[in-house]
């Protein structure tokens, strides 16, 4: 199949200005390179992420022993009032009437939970693994980049 015409024209009117360029040389500073290099390097994101990731576990392993406090609050609207009979007519409660709510609260502090203690103790030791190897990628960029900056 011959090339189309109209691509051609499109080749010698639009040439790749990428075509043989390079890019730019900046001048830096072995100090700038290594600024630069721990700005834009994404192992040091995803280790930063990690040791986020790791910390969160920490929290919610110390917020499985604490106490929790539970609200509930529930309102209806009846529309069309359904009277009861004698019998079942209760003054006092929420029955048959046009506007009904309720509130409710609750507390439980846990007295023994099985293997919580231990269950921080391991999320405790990942966070500090994971910001060990923040800093072990931390500082493998800037070895890597001096490497490079005296080649």
């Amino acid at each position: 199949m011959a090339p189309k015409p109209f691509f051609l024209c499109f080749l010698l009117v639009f040439p790749w200005p990428a075509l043989g360029q390079e890019a730019p040389k900046i001048a830096l500073s072995l100090e700038g390179a290594v600024q630069l290099g721990l700005q834009k390097a994404q192992d040091i994101k995803i280790a930063e992420s990690q040791s986020r990731e790791s910390k969160t576990s920490v929290d919610a392993a110390i917020g499985s022993i604490l106490p929790a406090v539970n609200a509930q609050f529930d309102y209806t609207r009846s529309l069309t009032i359904i009277p009861l009979p004698a019998a079942f007519n209760i003054p006092g409660l929420p029955f048959g009437q046009a506007n009904t709510h309720t509130f409710g609260l609750a507390f439980s502090q846990p007295v023994y939970r099985a293997g919580s203690v231990r269950g921080i103790e391991i999320a405790q030791d990942y966070f500090r693994s994971a910001k060990d190897q923040e800093t072990e990628t931390r500082l493998d960029t800037v070895l890597n980049i001096c490497e490079t900056y005296y080649r």
